[in-house]
């Protein structure tokens, strides 16, 4: 039963110890993008719209929709979108959507996945989708 009490002070201090596989699970389950994904973002594709931010991350999510993508981690304080299922590619693929305002009216989006195949098709859909504005 001591044990049972203890149990979240353990939980605890490994978090506050920097477990990086138990952060990476607490954050997951949180809705942020895993730690693979946020390395991955050197390799990103980024290109800047006329757009403001709000419509840019409204536009990107019906696009994935239209794709018939599983969007399983959205947030849009901290301005990213997490996709799967990518038409193509394997189901479990993870790409990864950043937004960056750099004015009221213009946005950087950053599109990055491990696979190059669902970067470049979800890069080319949502890129062509902002400019065109559907």
């Amino acid at each position: 039963m001591k044990l049972f009490h203890a149990l979240p002070a353990i939980i605890l201090a490994l978090t506050l110890s920097g477990c990086g596989v138990l952060m990476d699970s607490v954050r997951e389950a949180a809705g942020y993008p895993s730690a693979e994904l946020m390395r991955a973002r050197k390799s990103a594709v980024t290109q800047s719209f006329d757009v403001a931010y709000d419509q840019s991350f409204e536009q990107a999510l019906k696009i994935l929709e239209k794709m018939k993508a599983v969007t399983y981690a959205k947030n849009k304080k901290d301005r990213f979108v997490i996709a799967m299922k990518i038409e193509g590619c394997i189901d479990t693929t993870e790409v990864g959507i950043f937004f960056k305002e750099e004015s009221p009216s213009k946005t950087s989006v950053e599109i990055f996945s491990r696979s190059p195949k669902a970067q470049n098709i979800v890069s080319t859909k949502i890129f062509t989708g902002l400019v065109e504005g559907k």
